[in-house]
Order: C-alpha cells, then sequence, then structure tokens
C-alpha cells in the first residue's frame, strides 16, 4: 500500500472511531457533558457568543481570558458556518482527532523509523484510549495534538524558517493549551542530527521562541485592551496551582497529586472581592506559591504524587469501566514506549532521545509544580510516538531472531 492511501486510511480509520466513540457515549442533541466539569461549558460557550457576536466571553458582556481562545476560535468558525449544532462540534473533534495520525507517521519516517513500525505507531494515536476520549467531549485535546504534532514535524524540516515556524505552531498550540509551553525548548532538538555545537541550539531556540511568542503577541494585545492587563496564556493559572498546592491536598491521600476548586480555600474571601479576572488570577497564583515556600517538604511529596499521576494509564475516575478500559488500552503502548526508549539509548539515536525526553522533562515539571494527569501526557503522544514505533520494531526483531523448533 502507498503511504498517500495510508496516510488517507489513517484519516478515515481515526476519525470514525471517534464519532463511533461519540455514538456510544454522547447525547449530540444534549452539548457538553457535565461529568467533563466546567470546560466543556466554557468553551462551548465561548464559541457560540464568538460566533453570534464576536465577543469571546463565557457570559455575554463579559470578555474574558479565563479559558485558551483557541479551541472555542476554531468552535466558533464551525458554528458561524453550521449553526450552533453540537453534532458539528463533535464531527469538528472526530476529524481533528483523525488528522494527527499522519503527522504521527511523518514524523517517524523523517526521525529514521519507516516501515510497518511507523504505520503502527501512526495507528496507536488513531485508536490511543485517552486521544479517543477526549474526542467525545468539548474539550481542547484534539486541537492541541494536532498542533503540537504538527509543530514537532516542522522542526525537523531543513528550511532555515524551520523553526519560526515551529515556534509559530507550538505558540498556536499554547492558545490550546497552555503547557505547550513547557516544551518549547526540545524544538530545536528535533534538527539536533551528530550533536552540533551548543550555539546551534540556542540559536534555533532563539528563532523558535521568537515564532512562539508572534504567535501570542495578538491574543496578549487584545487581553491589554479589553482586559486592561496582557494576559499571555488565560486568568485560570492561579487557580490550578492554589488548588493543587494547599493543606487540604496535602492532607487527604486521595487527593493528593490531584487539584480541587478553592472556593473553600484560606483566603478566597480576598479572591472573590477581586474586582478583576487577573486580578484574582494573581491573588491565587500569590497564595499558592506562599504555601509552596511555608511547606517545602509537603510540596515535594505532592510533586511525587503529581509525577506519579503523570505516568498512569488513566486517570482517576469513580467509572470503574472507565479506568479498566484505559488501563487495557493504554498501558501497552506505554510498555512500548520504554522498550523503545531504552533500544533507543543503546542505539545512541539521539534524534529520537533528546527531543522527547527535553519534552517529557518539560511536562514532568509542569505537572509536579501544578498537578499530575494522563492528559498531559495524552496530550503530547505524537510526539513520544517514534519511540513507539521504535519499541515495536525491537519486538519484532527479536521474534524474528528466536530459532525455530525442529
Amino acid at each position: 500500500m502507498s503511504d498517500r492511501a495510508f496516510l488517507a486510511l489513517l484519516v478515515l480509520l481515526g476519525t470514525a472511531m471517534r464519532l463511533l466513540a461519540v455514538a456510544v457515549l454522547r447525547d449530540v442533541s444534549a452539548g457538553p457533558d457535565p461529568a467533563f466539569g466546567d470546560d466543556g461549558f466554557h468553551f462551548e460557550a465561548m464559541a457560540w457568543n464568538l460566533a453570534a457576536h464576536s465577543e469571546l466571553s463565557i457570559t455575554m458582556g463579559h470578555p474574558t481570558a479565563f479559558r485558551a481562545p483557541a479551541f472555542p476560535a476554531v468552535l466558533g468558525a464551525v458554528y458561524a458556518m453550521f449553526g450552533r449544532s453540537y453534532a458539528a462540534a463533535y464531527a469538528l473533534q472526530a476529524i481533528l482527532g483523525g488528522l494527527a495520525a499522519p503527522i504521527a507517521y511523518l514524523l517517524c519516517q523523517r526521525l529514521g523509523v519507516s516501515g510497518w513500525n511507523a504505520r503502527f505507531a501512526a495507528i496507536a494515536v488513531a485508536l490511543h484510549f485517552g486521544l479517543v476520549y477526549y474526542a467525545t467531549h468539548f474539550a481542547s485535546e484534539p486541537l492541541f495534538v494536532l498542533l503540537a504534532g504538527v509543530s514537532a514535524l516542522l522542526a525537523t524540516a531543513s528550511s532555515r524558517w524551520a523553526m519560526p515556524a515551529s515556534g509559530w505552531m507550538l505558540g498556536i498550540a499554547a492558545l490550546a493549551r497552555p503547557q505547550a509551553l513547557f516544551v518549547l525548548p526540545a524544538l530545536p532538538l528535533w534538527r539536533h542530527f551528530g550533536a552540533p555545537p551548543e550555539h546551534h541550539y540556542l540559536r534555533r531556540l532563539v528563532m523558535a521562541s521568537a515564532g512562539f511568542a508572534l504567535a501570542l503577541a495578538p491574543w496578549i494585545m487584545r487581553n491589554a485592551k479589553v482586559l486592561g492587563r496582557p494576559v499571555p496564556f488565560t486568568t485560570n493559572g492561579g487557580g490550578t496551582l492554589y488548588g493543587a498546592n494547599n493543606d487540604s491536598v496535602a492532607r487527604t491521600p486521595e487527593l493528593r497529586g490531584w487539584w480541587i476548586a478553592t472556593n473553600g480555600l484560606p483566603g478566597r474571601r480576598s479572591v472573590d472581592a477581586a474586582t478583576h479576572e487577573a486580578d484574582a488570577d494573581r491573588l491565587e497564583y500569590a497564595l499558592g506559591t506562599t504555601w509552596i515556600r511555608s511547606h517545602p517538604a509537603a510540596f515535594g511529596r505532592l510533586a511525587l504524587h503529581k509525577f506519579g499521576n503523570l505516568l498512569l494509564p488513566w486517570d482517576r475516575s469513580t467509572n470503574r469501566r472507565y479506568t479498566m478500559l484505559a488501563g487495557i488500552c493504554v498501558a501497552p503502548i506505554l510498555a512500548l514506549l520504554l522498550i523503545g526508549t531504552a533500544a533507543a539509548w543503546r542505539r545512541r539515536e539521539l534524534q529520537l532521545l533528546l527531543p522527547a525526553g527535553t519534552a517529557f522533562l518539560g511536562i514532568a515539571v509542569q505537572a509536579m509544580v501544578f498537578y499530575g494527569s494522563a492528559r498531559f501526557r495524552d496530550a503530547f503522544f505524537v510526539l513520544f510516538v517514534p519511540l513507539v514505533a521504535r519499541g515495536m520494531e525491537t519486538i519484532t526483531d527479536r521474534l524474528r531472531s528466536k530459532p525455530t523448533a525442529a
């Protein structure tokens, strides 16, 4: 089968799997699922207000930066064409998810992993349990996974504009999920063939950072004009930081490494009294960092729990069926990732190890500061796919080398 035909089938497979999951799990006439929390309701409301009233707000008349704007903007464009159609929204999620698999395959090829092993890894993206599941919600993951993958693919190009373009695309991804910031140092390493001199890395990082900043500039200027503050990402980071680092979480075993709403936490009155959402965000950042500074040992223990959550095949859930399915479907892929990492280490394949390792380090730092979740890992799964392909190659090579019985 030609690569072109395979890529077309990948898109169809990934899209069909997500549409099937939506048909089984969701009522397409009912809108966002409350089980996913406020995220879906906020994104959906922002998309409709943008399409109908040209205002990025959760509540009309109150422009906001509480949520990242990229997904509401894309969904808003769909609403502008089809009206407030939840079915169209789910179709968008399915298509975005389906497009990520070909990017994974092309990235494998660029990094020297080809053949059926690369095809297997791309199919793993199309069928990945977490990525399919997020497409059944009004979540930013499907868009983010695609943008992050395209950013990495652009970084492997030999063009002089590869680094600025890659950084710009990662900046757009950061407008879907701000955690993209933490993998910015990995972008120049997708060009790290034969260990170039240090100044090459620094020069590429500067170029990628310039593209990243250029992507954020319109959003920052909009916030400065509309909100009176040059907010670079969102105004909910402080609540996330404080919600994950406080006495309630530290003292409750089942909450350690996770996050809770800050409504009942100390200092919330001052947050509620803030006249501006950016001021409230700043106050919650201050409350969170103050707790961290005054409880270094407890923060260290929480960081270990957060890191552990990042490594688990599943997120915490009261739905046992979801937990079992996630474990059964994701654990083998994580095993292949570990096998591929070990194989790449033995072969000194820097083009595979350095970018993926640096990206994972950034994700781990972000998780240990805020909170740990399989979502943070799965959102960058495309970046780790070449190592999954190498893991599959290692297993198939060993199976072929086994002597057959006489």
